[in-house]
């Protein structure tokens, strides 16, 4: 993986602000400091950058208070980070929450064996994820986890610069992630 640079997560902020002020303004977190960042993380094993990149950055986005009327889907549509999708930024803390829950739920679904300690789940949806893949050997591509589909797991992007890259366009263009585009669209629910 190369040297990550700030200004690609500057972009993004940016376009998000362009595309989302209320998500930009009002729900991202600020980032973690670096040895946060590091105590966070401590636990896994594996090509961590990334991770410790995105969450200096901006520690996910807020919990979303519903308003009268709204449903769940509507009231976490307004922070999706994704256009046309709805995907939220993880915090960091839920993010080792859900790996820490990975291998107790592989033990009812073999197939999720593959990602335990590995894959990292960063922006999530209702039954699917994007997760980064922390083994040093696979370059931090990103992983695409649905629950409803099998196999479980498939290759979303090659790595982690190419998924900013597309979360950058999709929120220029407005448009849904090129891996949707690529897939039979994006996941209902």
């Amino acid at each position: 993986m190369k040297q990550l640079d700030k200004k690609i997560l500057a972009a993004v902020e940016a376009a998000i602000r362009a595309r989302n002020p209320v998500l930009a303004d009002e729900y991202l977190r600020p980032g973690l400091s670096t040895k946060a960042s590091t105590k966070r993380f401590r636990k896994l094993k594996g090509a961590i950058a990334p991770l410790n990149f995105l969450y200096e950055w901006h520690d996910g986005t807020k919990f979303v208070h519903l308003v009268p009327g709204e449903t769940y889907a509507t009231g976490i549509a307004k922070v999706s980070f994704i256009p046309k999708a709805t995907y939220i930024f993880t915090d960091s803390e839920q993010s080792m929450a859900m790996m820490e829950t990975w291998a107790e739920a592989s033990r009812r679904k073999p197939g999720l064996i593959e990602g335990v300690n590995r894959y990292v789940p960063i922006f999530c949806g209702p039954y699917s994820q994007f997760m980064l893949d922390i083994e040093p050997a696979a370059n931090s591509r990103i992983i695409f986890f649905d629950n409803e589909r099998t196999p479980f797991y498939q290759l979303a992007y090659s790595s982690f610069d190419e998924f900013l890259a597309d979360i950058l366009l999709a929120n220029i263009t407005k448009e849904a992630l090129g891996f949707f585009a690529r897939q039979d669209g994006i996941p209902k629910w």
